[in-house]
């Protein structure tokens, strides 16, 4: 297939092909591996800000008994 492509065309024309083509897939790679990393991070981020929010109230509440146990206990 390569020697069918090279049939005919100029070395130069080829070699910047080449490169043209290399430098699509290149960009198209980082792009991608940018995108996971942003949506990753954005997941991860939803996910912390949703454990946070759905634990600081059962955090809150227990703290209170804490503190209010322990004015009994040491008034």
């Amino acid at each position: 297939m390569v020697v069918v492509y090279l049939q005919g065309k100029d070395s130069n024309f080829l070699f910047c092909d080449l490169v043209t083509r290399f430098m699509l897939l290149f960009s198209a790679f980082c792009t991608s591996i940018i995108v996971l990393f942003c949506c990753s991070y954005w997941l991860l981020f939803r996910m912390l800000c949703h454990t946070l929010y759905s634990i600081f109230p059962w955090v809150l509440h227990f703290s209170y008994f804490l503190f209010r146990s322990a004015l009994i206990v040491f008034p």
